[in-house]
């Protein structure tokens, strides 16, 4: 809406509504105005919370995938693909196998 749209329903509202009953709509609006800044502040701490859960299961993978791919250099090896946890588990579990095979085999 417009200014001048506004201004128009103002006016319009003065006319109809009785100069008893504008402190009880005054008080209703003000209600509706705390009500929905009150609203407005759930939903943002609500997707702040989510967002901080969020980032900390990340932050919690990324430390496992570093913590995998430190194992793999370790083993003399290095590591090229997908830098998703399942993947890096997966060439670790495959270099560690690989490792006690050939132990074996020089046993």
């Amino acid at each position: 809406m417009s200014f001048g749209e506004l201004c128009v329903v103002a006016i319009v509202a003065i006319i109809i509504v009785k100069p008893e009953d504008l402190p009880v709509i005054i008080k209703k609006f003000k209600y509706v105005r705390k009500y929905i800044a009150h609203l407005k502040t759930e939903v943002i701490n609500y997707f702040d919370k989510e967002l901080q859960i969020e980032h900390k299961e990340l932050e919690q993978d990324v430390d496992e995938i570093n913590s995998y791919i430190k194992k793999i250099i370790n083993l003399g090896s290095n590591y090229e693909g997908d830098y998703s946890l399942p993947d890096v588990k997966d060439k670790y579990k495959q270099l560690v196998i690989e490792k006690v095979n050939q132990e074996k085999d020089q046993a």
